[in-house]
């Protein structure tokens, strides 16, 4: 009777060693598995915060295009109205000769005309 006591304790305390070491094995895994979510996490972050940085650099960059293009076409407005400005003061200058040329040929015809008539 002894001794099947003894085998029925002996078997419990194999059991009871068993489920400890069940746990302890469960234990485990739910650590590794929070640290591999947990690590998980961490590199998703990281790609996110590299993904906002590049997205951030893309808009710096096109706010820099758009800003140069900007001031590119302010430059070629400011040279247009510059060109059209030494235009109009080009032709004001040479009608201004043209009426001057006028103004010496109808004195060249009223002396020679003067002239004329004086002889007569």
């Amino acid at each position: 009777r002894e001794d099947a006591e003894k085998q029925a304790s002996r078997e419990e305390t194999r059991e009871d060693a068993e489920k400890e070491t069940s746990r302890e094995e469960a234990r485990e895994d739910a650590e590794k598995q929070a640290q591999a979510e947990k690590k998980q996490e961490k590199m998703q972050r990281s790609k996110q915060a590299v993904e906002e940085a590049e997205r951030k650099q893309k808009k710096m960059q096109r706010n820099k295009q758009s800003r140069e293009e900007t001031r590119e076409d302010a430059e070629k407005e400011t040279r247009r109205k510059a060109e059209k400005k030494q235009e109009k003061m080009q032709r004001s200058k040479q009608a201004e000769k043209k009426q001057e040329q006028r103004r010496n040929q109808r004195r060249c015809r009223e002396g020679n005309e003067q002239r004329r008539s004086k002889r007569r």
